[in-house]
């Protein structure tokens, strides 16, 4: 269920980066109507990354001093580290990510295979869930799950052959992606009940490890927490420097929008990273972090209804008036 939103969204994200291999991603479809979206994507992605970036500050305070003060610092920690990481290069930026996923995945199949072959299958029964009201209302969640799939067209500029590379790395990461979440997804309600899942929050994947793992299957689980919240912050902040120059270029951002801080620091990156610091420390602006899933939702169904219509209207152009 999970992976069917991605499945269906894949090849709308898919086209406009293969076809045009620039800096802006999927707007590159139709660069002079995606003004709106654009800014759309970036306030979006502020406010995202600050909340993923305060689940790194608590994950991380919660296992270096066990106190709830330290999660805003920890949270603007992790934002200036990926932020810098952004600025030295892609390059970089893909050894980090190379590194994150690679951990992430590992610990999570171990995860997968340890819980799997001590599950209930009894808890597993239809009797058991919870109403239909609130299994739709999760559904808002999974926008998180799929979120790094539409920064993977921003890569085509950095890809020698982004007509064979871009659509393979896009449908083998839904695969591996589904095959995980489906993995884990049995393993936690094959050993927990859904009470004790609700009740566990956050950390479900680690109580639901101890039982078969121990207290290494909990820290193992707040590791896997902290490099996936680490590289869903970097994710959330690398699109913005092609995102920004591209939309710049065309005038749809301010001129400042795509210009480069002593020749290196993109103001894309810049200003989403300082109204993501803002976003994670001020608690005025709490009320924000708590409806991020509803609006990314939100802009995800209209940025996705955006790039079908530009998508049907490069075809149309091209189809009928060549």
């Amino acid at each position: 269920m999970r992976s069917r939103p991605a499945l269906l969204a894949a090849p709308l994200l898919l086209a406009p980066g293969v076809l045009a291999c620039f800096s802006g991603g999927f707007f590159d479809t139709a660069r002079l109507r995606a003004g709106v979206l654009a800014w759309l994507l970036l306030a979006v992605n502020a406010i995202i990354t600050a909340m993923v970036a305060v689940s790194f500050g608590s994950y991380a305070s919660a296992a270096a001093a066990d106190n709830a003060e330290w999660t805003k610092p920890f949270a603007v920690l992790i934002l200036l580290v990926m932020a810098s990481l952004n600025v030295l290069g892609s390059q970089a930026v893909a050894r980090a990510q190379t590194v994150v996923v690679i951990v992430v995945i590992g610990i999570l199949l171990l995860f997968s295979v340890a819980t799997l072959s001590t599950m209930d299958t009894d808890l597993l029964a239809f009797s058991g869930y919870p109403s239909l009201r609130d299994i739709v209302s999760s559904v808002a969640l999974t926008f998180f799950a799929f979120l790094g799939f539409g920064v993977i067209t921003f890569t085509a500029k950095d890809l020698s052959d982004p007509n064979r590379q871009l659509p393979k790395a896009i449908y083998l990461a839904l695969g591996i992606a589904t095959v995980v979440y489906v993995g884990v997804a049995l393993g936690v309600f094959g050993t927990l009940t859904v009470e004790e899942v609700i009740s566990s929050g956050g950390t479900a994947l680690a109580v639901a490890a101890e039982p078969v793992l121990g207290a290494a299957g909990y820290w193992l689980m707040t590791v896997t927490a902290l490099f996936a919240t680490a590289g869903a912050t970097n994710s959330g902040l690398y699109p913005a420097t092609g995102l920004a120059e591209q939309m710049a270029s065309v005038g749809q951002f301010p001129p400042a929008m795509g210009r480069r801080v002593g020749g290196r620091a993109s103001m894309g990156i810049i200003v989403t990273d300082v109204a993501a610091i803002i976003l994670a420390v001020f608690p005025l602006l709490a009320l924000l972090r708590r409806r991020a899933p509803l609006a990314g939702l939100s802009a995800t169904g209209a940025i996705a209804a955006g790039v079908c219509a530009m998508g049907l209207v490069w075809f149309a152009q091209r189809a009928f008036l060549v």
